[in-house]
């Protein structure tokens, strides 16, 4: 009868399971500064937002200071970006064409919002708020 010498089974299931986790976190990118900010407010969805998609994070914060209860985003916005990810911000805020705050990104220059009777309200690195009278 063949003798099983159980410790060194179980180092060797142990390193076997270690080194899997070893490669899973690396096949997802996995970050140790993630189990520093586990507990801060948000920390989830600043690190999944990429520095391209930044405006949705400025769109939230605004609607937060300004106590928004619905919004508009302006057509560049709309056209040219990800909006399920500004809409997955901003829940349970929501959207609406019949609102009257309007977001318009800082690099769209070629609509002028002051000759649609709107009033600039406040403006962070990527958007601005203006508030129009329908």
């Amino acid at each position: 009868m063949i003798k099983f010498n159980w410790k060194i089974i179980k180092i060797i299931f142990f390193l076997s399971f270690a080194l899997q986790l070893i490669l899973i976190a690396h096949r997802v990118s996995f970050d140790l500064n993630l189990i520093n900010t586990f507990f801060k407010k948000d920390a989830g969805l600043n690190e999944s937002i990429f520095s391209n998609r930044k405006y949705a994070l400025h769109i939230n914060d605004l609607i937060k200071e300004i106590n928004i209860k619905d919004y508009n985003l302006e057509e560049n916005l709309l056209v040219n970006s990800n909006e399920q990810r500004i809409f997955e911000v901003t829940y349970p805020i929501k959207f609406s064409e019949k609102s009257k705050f309007y977001f318009v990104l800082n690099k769209s220059s070629d609509l002028n919002y002051f000759n649609l009777n709107c009033n600039f309200k406040k403006k962070l690195k990527t958007v601005s708020l203006y508030e129009c009278n329908k």
